[in-house]
């Protein structure tokens, strides 16, 4: 882990090349009738080629597998609340329904980041809770379809520990092993983008990483925060609104 850190510390992020490999799960359908289901990319830092399950958090681009793969910037918190990188770095961000930047708020610009950081490693129980941490996550930095049922009461759950968490300064929350993989190229707004999608995945603190070929059922016991969630098989999220 310390190797991870070092490399992606302040004034150095990693540079690595991302590859989509496609869905890690079977599909779960959302009351919008859109798919969702987690993640596969693999990391490649030069040292070789790891899979990685991990979180999308821009819900405005689409990605597929088998497309040409791309290069980006391994982020650290650090990077970002000290060192103003991130293409969504100071970008308004939206908690429980309260928007909050810089001037607004009792939070400061970095709070969209934070606030991911944090939902990407929450656990899920259920399809509802899946689909509904997903959708708080979108959720911050742009707005998605509404929800309903058991996948509302969920997303309002998360909403309002999300926003308890916020309040704290996220105390007790250790962001020193989150990591946010950008495009080397992000656009200038960035909730009209065209650059492939942005993830977030937490180092496994037992030192599986993407510096090494984890073990698969690690992978799967790493949790939510390693998840992103897709909206139709075509891996197109929310194909239905066009």
């Amino acid at each position: 882990m310390a190797a991870v850190i070092a490399g992606a510390a302040f004034g150095d992020p990693l540079s690595v090349t991302v590859t989509f490999d496609g869905a890690g799960g079977a599909g779960v359908q959302d009351s919008n009738g859109d798919y969702v289901t987690p993640y596969e990319v693999t990391i490649d830092n030069g040292s070789g080629p790891v899979m990685q399950l991990v979180t999308c958090y821009d819900n405005n681009n689409d990605v597929y597998p088998g497309e040409p793969s791309w290069q980006a910037y391994e982020y650290s918190i650090q990077d970002i609340t000290t060192g103003g990188l991130g293409m969504f770095h100071g970008y308004t961000a939206t908690i429980n329904g309260q928007t909050s930047d810089a001037t607004i708020g009792p939070y400061n610009s970095n709070i969209g980041y934070e606030a991911i950081g944090w939902l990407s490693a929450q656990l899920y129980s259920d399809p509802a809770h899946e689909i509904a941490l997903q959708y708080a996550i979108w959720d911050v930095f742009g707005t998605t379809q509404a929800l309903t049922g058991d996948e509302l009461s969920a997303y309002n759950t998360y909403e309002g520990e999300l926003q308890a968490a916020a309040d704290s300064g996220f105390t007790g929350f250790d962001f020193s092993t989150t990591k946010y993989l950008e495009s080397y190229n992000p656009p200038s707004n960035p909730t009209s983008q065209a650059t492939p999608q942005p993830f977030v995945f937490a180092i496994n603190p037992n030192n599986n990483n993407q510096f090494g070929t984890p073990e698969p059922g690690t992978l799967v016991m790493i949790g939510s925060g390693m998840l992103c969630l897709l909206c139709s098989f075509g891996f197109k999220r929310f194909a239905k609104r066009g």
